[in-house]
């Protein structure tokens, strides 16, 4: 089951890995964690989120918002952050749209993502 469902967002993402960008479209992970709540209340009730490791960073962003420095401590921040916002979507059933929950990840950063 883990592996599965790692495997089925890194498809979400499968163009920006193979044309090595990133397009900072989280708006495809909300909408599959909307179509899949029980898949992903699953993952994280069996604790598999401590599990993951990002495998590909956009080291283009790192350089110019981090000068490449720390950069296991910005994934690390990412990874965790993302992942409780996700918990407390699910914990809430969802009730926000996809669309709406992007926006709280965007305001995040604060422009520090490309907006579209």
């Amino acid at each position: 089951m883990r592996i599965f469902l790692e495997n089925e967002v890194s498809r979400l993402y499968e163009t920006e890995r193979t044309c090595k960008f990133n397009s900072n479209d989280y708006l495809r992970l909300f909408r599959h964690i909307k179509d899949n709540q029980l898949l992903y209340r699953t993952y994280f009730k069996l604790g598999y989120d401590a599990c993951f490791q990002l495998k590909h960073y956009d080291t283009n962003q790192a350089e110019l918002h981090f000068d490449n420095r720390h950069i296991e401590y910005h994934i690390e921040f990412f990874r965790s952050g993302l992942n409780a916002i996700i918990k407390l979507w699910l914990a809430r059933g969802c009730q926000e749209t996809p669309e709406e929950m992007e926006k709280i990840i965007r305001s995040e950063y604060l422009g520090r993502i490309t907006q579209k």
